[in-house]
């Protein structure tokens, strides 16, 4: 496994051209929204993955979770 940092261009490119990289990851918080930014952008194109991130968040708490 190796991290592919992309500080610039189009990260959901490089995934679509890259097969070896099977996971974006990004930094959220625990409201449930995705409302803007990256954030809206995956919340569109995986939407399942938006569905699971709002449901852990209406039933745990941030304390729960660690």
């Amino acid at each position: 496994m190796s991290i592919h940092i992309i500080e610039n261009g189009n990260i959901f490119k490089v995934y679509k051209q890259n097969e070896q990289i099977k996971t974006i990851a990004h930094g959220c918080n625990m409201m449930g929204i995705m409302g803007a930014g990256i954030a809206l952008t995956i919340r569109n194109k995986f939407n399942s993955s938006y569905v699971r991130y709002r449901n852990i968040c209406k039933l745990l708490t941030f304390e729960e979770l660690y």
